[in-house]
């Protein structure tokens, strides 16, 4: 049950819970699976091909709610990743992007960008644990902000908590969110089983 005299952030992790689960698990099972360089390209190029057209996609709309929203883009990161390892620009894009028509949805899938953050420096430990031969150098995206991991979060949060207040706009983030999930996950799919992992 959702508790609607927490923030507005926190009403949303409550309420996306289940679709940030199941894109999680598709994801992961992705990561435990690299052993070599090339699929960790493979799985960078999955990630660019939905933060890239997102961040745009979203960019219009975000305004001055989030203050230092270009600091906080991570397409140039996984560019700068692939560049370390050898690969080319990726080719493929998503497709398929949640319909943005407000503010309180652009800032709720930036929410779901920005969380991505949080768990990078587990998911770097992983890989390279799997694979050692991957330089420090192409953790850009992964690494986030480093040691301001959570700070930077909890700025983003605080702006965000701001940005977003009326229930109209609260039901708009929520629906965004969820969306912007089920996209990722959808697109993930797509990616590893009709694009084989986007090497070809």
């Amino acid at each position: 049950m959702i508790n609607e005299t927490a923030s507005t952030a926190v009403q949303i992790r409550q309420a996306t819970a289940q679709a940030h689960a199941a894109t999680e698990k598709a994801l992961i099972r992705h990561i435990k699976s690299i052993r070599t360089p090339q699929e960790y390209a493979s799985l960078l190029y999955c990630m660019y091909g939905f933060f890239a057209p997102m961040e745009t996609h979203i960019a219009a709309l975000t305004g001055t709610a989030i203050p230092d929203t270009q600091q906080r883009r991570k397409a140039d990161r996984i560019l700068a990743d692939l560049q370390a390892l050898g690969f080319p620009a990726p080719r493929h894009m998503v497709q398929q992007l949640p319909v943005i028509q407000h503010t309180a949805e652009a800032l709720a899938c930036q929410y779901v960008l920005e969380g991505s953050t949080l768990g990078g420096a587990v998911i770097k430990k992983m890989i390279s644990g799997q694979c050692p031969a991957i330089p420090e150098t192409a953790f850009s995206f992964f690494s986030g902000y480093g040691e301001h991991n959570k700070e930077m979060w909890q700025q983003f949060l605080t702006s965000f908590n701001t940005a977003v207040t009326t229930d109209a706009d609260t039901r708009l983030a929520t629906a965004a969110a969820n969306a912007c999930f089920t996209a990722l996950g959808a697109w993930i799919h797509t990616f590893y089983t009709t694009l084989n992992g986007g090497l070809q």
